[in-house]
């Protein structure tokens, strides 16, 4: 990937479609600018800590909504003087610390040199609705078990048409081209693939690939290898003048300086579940015995947010959750590495679990109930 026209750029614009599929974004976009980039967890708290920080979870310890960032943890928003993390939402604002501490302002409103910041729910559950939810995850389960897919797929080009509205806003504004403009996900969503339906419960490929859309016609990408949510922060930190690359906090790779075909990406759902990918699949470890894993097959098929789905497919379901109870790695597609080197490349990554996070005290778990997250 490189630069052409120009050597850097005064702002940095994220778009994050919540919940937002690999696939979804080769519908949408044009697939010769979608880099398929491996997520840092499978659910929001992990993934947007990783894309702020640059550090796999195990360095930053966010794995739920119960638990959040160190204050002192330097992120994303510390590269422009002029921060603003718009819609972020109550609950994951409190895991990143940016509620008090980072302007909520909307893309009209920033004034450069800035970092925007925003969140889009769209593609999350229930699908193709705005910011304010009308109704529990539960409740848009039992009704809509024979459009919900359906649904999701209108809410991702809903999606795609508010970030093209934002980048309309900024070149309205005069600011496009100083602006590097990104779209990405936080992490996918399933709809039966596995047995699973919704995020944040099991470690599959439909949640941990998701897209990156480079929208400038000033960054060529001279080649489709994929890239990881913590390669993010390095590459735009390059863009505007900053260079992180001898900064052991952050492990992930400069795209400007070139991003090779053959490098692993690591992945990690708790302390327990984690896995390794390139482009073409991936292995997922999981330390886990077969009673716990019973127990979460009944959750999951009668009590969970997302069940009246998940009991369209039990088959399926009960084979992931007993696959997890295997000595070995579960395989996904066709990984041109083996267990041993993905046990190789994770080794140092979990070793380096100083977890830097802390526990919070006062969560919303109705709130967090109605979007499916409490398990």
């Amino acid at each position: 990937m490189r630069l052409t026209g120009k050597e850097s750029f005064s702002n940095i614009a994220l778009f994050v479609s919540d919940s937002f599929r690999h696939d979804t974004g080769e519908c949408e976009f044009d697939r010769n600018r979608v880099l398929k980039t491996v997520s840092a967890g499978v659910s929001s708290p992990p993934s947007f800590a990783s894309i702020l920080t640059g550090q796999h979870p195990s360095s930053h310890g966010v794995f739920r909504f119960s638990q959040s960032l160190e204050k002192t943890t330097p992120d994303l928003f510390d590269l422009r003087p002029n921060p603003s993390f718009y819609k972020e939402g109550i609950e994951l604002g409190k895991v990143l610390g940016t509620s008090d501490r980072i302007p909520h302002k909307p893309i009209d409103e920033v004034e450069p040199p800035f970092v925007y910041f925003e969140r889009d729910l769209y593609p999350h559950a229930p699908y193709n609705h705005e910011w304010t939810y009308n109704e529990p995850v539960s409740d848009y389960c039992r009704r809509k078990q024979g459009t919900a897919r359906d649904e999701y797929s209108a809410a991702g080009t809903s999606s795609v048409s508010k970030f093209r509205s934002r980048v309309e806003t900024l070149r309205d504004r005069g600011l496009l081209t100083d602006t590097l403009v990104l779209f990405i996900a936080d992490h996918g969503e399933t709809f039966g693939e596995h047995g699973f339906y919704g995020h944040g419960s099991a470690s599959l490929p439909e949640l941990v690939y998701t897209p990156t859309v480079i929208y400038n016609d000033d960054v060529m990408l001279e080649e489709k290898a994929a890239i990881s949510h913590i390669d993010l922060l390095p590459t735009l930190a390059h863009a505007v003048g900053h260079d992180l690359a001898m900064d052991e906090r952050y492990p992930g790779t400069n795209l400007f300086e070139g991003a090779r075909n053959d490098r692993l990406h690591f992945n990690q759902r708790s302390k327990n579940e984690w896995g390794v990918w390139d482009g073409s699949g991936g292995y997922v470890f999981a330390d886990t015995n077969l009673l716990y894993q019973a127990g979460r097959f009944v959750y999951h098929a009668v009590r969970s947010p997302y069940s009246p789905l998940q009991r369209q497919h039990p088959l399926r379901l009960a084979k992931t959750v007993i696959n997890e109870t295997k000595s070995g790695p579960i395989t996904f597609g066709q990984p041109d590495f083996t267990p041993a080197e993905a046990r190789s490349f994770a080794k140092p990554i979990l070793r380096n679990q100083p977890t830097v996070s802390s526990e919070r005290a006062e969560i919303n778990e109705e709130h967090l109930s109605d979007l499916g997250y409490v398990e």
